[in-house]
Formats: structure tokens, sequence, C-alpha cells
């Protein structure tokens, strides 16, 4: 704005060192001034058009934004539904096939493998239960099928 003052004032002195007649000289300064008003008055409805056309997209988008988040949030439990039920983790007691040793704990169903915290021996998980060999009547650890044969 300093610049555009500083020029201003400039153009009005060329003026005055160039126009000798006083009255000519103050009637080509109003016109000046009228035409400098005139550009300045549409730079102000310009300017003010533009804050509120940004005032307007600042609004959209806080309210684009919630939308987002809200559909972000929906889409984190879907896929906390679909992915993470499968790892709910579930308290099993575990019999260790090295050492016999009876101990509980929390497993997911995607754990392949424990280690026994007796024998330290890693524990081979099989969750496939269509291909359980107590379907099959196959088991060696199934009391139910044991009794069973005995008979």
């Amino acid at each position: 704005m300093a610049d555009l003052s500083s020029k201003y004032k400039k153009i009005i002195n060329n003026l005055e060192k160039n126009i000798k007649d006083k009255q000519e000289l103050e009637y080509i300064k109003e016109q000046v001034y009228a035409i400098t008003s005139l550009f300045l008055d549409e730079l102000d409805k310009i300017i003010e058009i533009s804050e509120n056309k940004m005032q307007d997209l600042l609004a959209n988008q806080t309210e684009l934004q919630e939308k987002i988040n809200k559909v972000e949030s929906s889409v984190n439990e879907i896929e906390k539904d679909i992915y993470m039920e499968d790892e709910e983790e579930f308290e099993f007691q575990i019999t260790c096939p090295y050492c016999n040793h009876d101990f509980v704990t929390e497993l997911t169903n995607s754990t392949q493998e424990i280690e026994c915290p007796e024998c330290k021996n890693m524990i081979e998980l099989d969750w496939d239960e269509e291909d359980s060999p107590c379907e099959n009547g196959n088991c060696s650890g199934c009391q139910e099928h044991h009794d069973d044969e005995d008979m």
C-alpha cells in the first residue's frame, strides 16, 4: 500500500509541475481522484466477494471434513468387525504334547503356535476343525473316541 501511495503522490506532483493553470489542475486532480476512487471501490468489492467465497469454502471444507471423519469412523468400525473379530482373544486350556503340562493361555484364532511355559517346546496349533482327527475317529488324545474304541 505504501508503494501505491507514493506512486499516486508522484503522479499528482507531475501534474502540478506540468499544468500551469490552477483551475485546470484542480479539475484534473478531482478527475484522477474520482477514477482512483472508482478503482478502489471495485477492488474493495472484489476483495469482499473473494473473502465471502473463501469463508464459504472454509465452511464447506469443515463440513466435508466432518463427513469424511464420520465415514472413516464407520469404515474403521466395519474393518474392526470384519478383521478384528477374528483376532478376539479366547482363554484356552492346553496340554503340552511333550511334557503333559497343563496351562491356560489367551489365544486368538490366528495364533499358529505357542511355547509351553514348562518345557519351552513350541506347540503347533491346528485351528482347522474340519480336518480334525476327532471327526474321523482317528485322534490320539480324545477320551471320547478312546472309550468308543474300547467297546
